[in-house]
């Protein structure tokens, strides 16, 4: 599909999509009607910033013949992917997707890449998205940000810094403190964990979106009941979790600055 109009149509999949208890969806709503086509390989461009931060830049097939802004999706990744190998990137997430055709996805994506032993900083972070913006035609509307495990915690401190900046979410298996909620509340979030995790317990996501929703915030828990560590596998192969995020955008006037120079 290839209009934000089209993603409307699926209304009645992102009810079922975010609806249950504690807002758990079932994982068979995740796949209820497939939104993106498969489509040929779109390998990603290997970038650095300005603070010397490698990335993988992926953009929509469409993009260099159109004039329209497409979203932003910007993906963190988890401890394993640290190190000098930035090819590991390609295997995971949502690279993995453009990288293998399953999907064609209408966001521009980026996959920043962290040295061993390094942590996600969200100047850094900050500073690479206002760059993408500079330099790509990039919907200041539609801004979204998702990582697994550290890249999950990641997901909830650079949200908590600027949550004016993100229309949504999602972090997947990863540490949350609930004296986070109060600065993330106003960011809509949508958080996958495997009940059988023994490295992150999946108590800690229960409590965050609990918070969060005490405050009066949107956030919604999948479990995956048959799940240990990896909640991000069945999560970024669904197409119901790229739906979901483009069913979220901020208001008009929000987060605007100067037009890109590409």
């Amino acid at each position: 599909m290839n209009s934000t109009s089209s993603f409307i149509v699926t209304a009645l999949s992102l009810i079922l999509f975010i609806s249950g208890c504690v807002g758990v969806p079932d994982q068979d709503d995740l796949l209820v009607k497939p939104d993106f086509a498969p489509s040929a390989a779109n390998p990603g461009e290997i970038k650095t910033s300005s603070d010397n931060l490698a990335f993988l830049l992926y953009k929509p097939k469409d993009y260099d013949y159109s004039k329209n802004e497409f979203p932003l999706l910007l993906f963190l990744h988890s401890a394993d992917q640290r190190g000098n190998d930035i090819e590991k990137l390609r295997k995971v997430g949502p690279p993995l997707q453009y990288e293998s055709g399953k999907k064609e996805l209408p966001f521009i994506l980026v996959a920043p890449h962290l040295n061993k032993n390094q942590a996600w900083n969200p100047r850094k972070l900050t500073s690479l998205i206002d760059e993408i913006e500079k330099d790509y035609r990039v919907d200041r509307r539609r801004i979204y940000v998702t990582g697994m495990s550290m890249g999950g915690y990641g997901t909830w401190i650079l949200a908590g810094k600027t949550p004016e900046r993100f229309a949504a979410i999602s972090p997947i298996a990863s540490n949350a403190y609930v004296e986070q909620s109060m600065d993330v509340r106003k960011v809509p979030s949508l958080v996958f964990h495997g009940r059988h995790d023994a490295f992150i317990p999946v108590n800690e996501a229960i409590d965050m979106v609990k918070a969060i929703q005490a405050l009066g915030g949107s956030s919604h828990l999948k479990i995956y009941e048959d799940s240990d560590h990896d909640a991000w596998t069945k999560t970024y192969a669904a197409d119901g979790f790229y739906t979901w995020l483009l069913s979220n955008e901020l208001p008009e006037n929000q987060n605007q600055q100067q037009p890109p120079t590409n």
